[in-house]
């Protein structure tokens, strides 16, 4: 039997064949969104069937998998917004638009099945735009990069045999632009883009097929993998970064570290962390349930509860309370606001644009009133990219 893959699943796959076989010995991953991310994916796609004429799966929209009489939080509500904006502005209006769609294509070894928040074509099946929604607070890999989005063009090239134009989006509205992370990245590919992907996705996917033991760390696959801390590659990545010294290691100690070494610990670092979150969720857990664990090497584990961090839920209130604690001077020094969150806060305000050639936009208003007021510091962020 041919074995189905998910477009979401390639991330992983290709970085690391082996994690096919490592998966299903293990519990599945709990999602990183929750009912909040199920919540906003399901809004706007029911407000773009009602607002925009977008036709929904096969049988219909489904209802929401939340909690009954679950609402988006209030401080996260502009995110449907935000995402109906981009429709407006990366999607044609005369192309036909669906939302929630799933569709595959039986390939020579295999199935690949993807899932699209929204993708559209127009009337001669040539011109293909797709766009993927993450609501999650961590980045993930650029759309040019990101094999999930390969997916999605390869089964759109199988899906339109006429298609000569594929563009797909990434919107991901957490992430912090003053942190070098785009809220928006694109992918965009002509006909013979359209073939080569097609054909190099192909290609990989065969390579991992055919090489299911072998298990490769990284910190694109670790990312979402639920195998974590039990994956071989994990505890070599643990082991590189807690080794004995032997005359070997002691001989390749040099006066400051090479290259090669900084990067490797750095990467091995980003590799692991993820696992380690979730090691020291599970092991919360535990102690919960039988109130110590006893670790490999004899040490006992145990835990106490401590006041955690403060959440605003009545910013309108809170603000009023600074206002009554505070002279109007003190209050600047403690009010921490992003520059990208504030800009969609202006934008919103003044029913302007973010950006873009218009005489007043969000960015235009913020230059003029508030950056003679501001120094702008600079922030060094890594990205991990396969070779």
């Amino acid at each position: 039997m041919k074995p189905v893959i998910r477009c979401s699943s390639l991330p992983c796959l290709l970085n690391c064949h082996g994690s096919r076989t490592l998966q299903p010995l293990v519990k599945a991953r709990e999602g990183d969104e929750g009912y909040e991310g199920t919540m906003i994916h399901w809004t706007v796609a029911h407000r773009l069937i009602r607002e925009c004429g977008a036709r929904g799966p096969a049988g219909g929209l489904a209802p929401p998998n939340v909690p009954t009489g679950y609402q988006i939080p209030k401080l996260s509500r502009w995110i449907v917004d935000w995402a109906l904006r981009q429709v407006a502005t990366y999607f044609p209006p005369t192309h036909a638009m669906i939302v929630e769609d799933e569709f595959g294509y039986e390939f020579d070894r295999y199935f690949l099945i993807g899932h699209k928040d929204l993708h559209t074509i127009n009337r001669d099946a040539t011109d293909y735009h797709g766009g993927d929604w993450k609501t999650g607070r961590k980045p993930v890999v650029s759309a040019a990069m990101n094999d999930q989005i390969k997916g999605y063009l390869a089964l759109a090239k199988r899906a339109y045999s006429k298609l000569d134009h594929g563009k797909f989006i990434i919107g991901q509205p957490l992430n912090n632009e003053d942190d070098g992370f785009p809220r928006i990245s694109e992918v965009e590919l002509d006909g013979a883009g359209l073939d080569a992907n097609l054909s190099d996705l192909d290609r990989r996917i065969n390579e991992a097929l055919d090489d299911p033991m072998t298990v490769d760390s990284g910190p694109i696959q670790c990312a979402w993998c639920p195998v974590g801390i039990q994956c071989p590659a994990i505890r070599e990545e643990q082991a590189f970064m807690k080794a004995t010294l032997t005359p070997e290691s002691l001989a390749s100690i040099k006066e400051t570290a090479d290259d090669a070494l900084l990067g490797d610990v750095v990467i091995a670092a980003h590799t692991i962390a993820r696992s380690l979150e979730d090691a020291e969720r599970l092991l919360k857990e535990r102690i919960a349930a039988q109130g110590a664990v006893i670790a490999g090497n004899g040490t006992k584990i145990t835990a106490k509860q401590v006041g955690g961090k403060y959440s605003v839920i009545n910013p309108e209130g809170a603000f009023e309370a600074v206002k009554f604690l505070l002279p109007p001077e003190r209050i600047p020094h403690v009010i921490n606001y992003s520059t990208g969150r504030l800009i969609d806060e202006i934008a919103e305000a003044n029913k302007v644009n973010k950006g873009g050639e218009a005489d007043i936009t969000a960015r235009t208003l913020f230059d003029i009133t508030m950056r003679p007021h501001l120094e702008q510091g600079v922030s060094t962020k890594l990205v991990f990219a396969p070779q």
